[in-house]
């Protein structure tokens, strides 16, 4: 029950600490892929990386850094977890 409730916080979070660059990261991925869709999907997989690390994530850059960062990473590697 405790690790379903840390989870929980981790999430709110989360959101709370990402949401605010969603709309341009969005940007950014198209700006480097010219398609919605593949921004959208670039996205989603971006947050699902950043998700996955977000409890090693270190504060040494900012979080937006860190989310251009991971999007970048995605674009040239794909299947390569962050």
């Amino acid at each position: 029950m405790a690790e379903r409730a840390s989870t929980m916080v981790d999430q709110r979070e989360f959101t709370r600490s990402t949401e605010p660059f969603r709309r341009e990261l969005l940007a950014h991925c198209y700006r480097m892929l010219g398609s919605v869709d593949e921004a959208e999907d670039l996205v989603q997989e971006t947050y699902l990386r950043a998700w996955r690390s977000f409890g090693t994530f270190e504060g040494r850059s900012s979080l937006r850094t860190w989310l251009y960062q991971i999007a970048n990473g995605c674009t040239r590697s794909p299947t390569t977890p962050a």
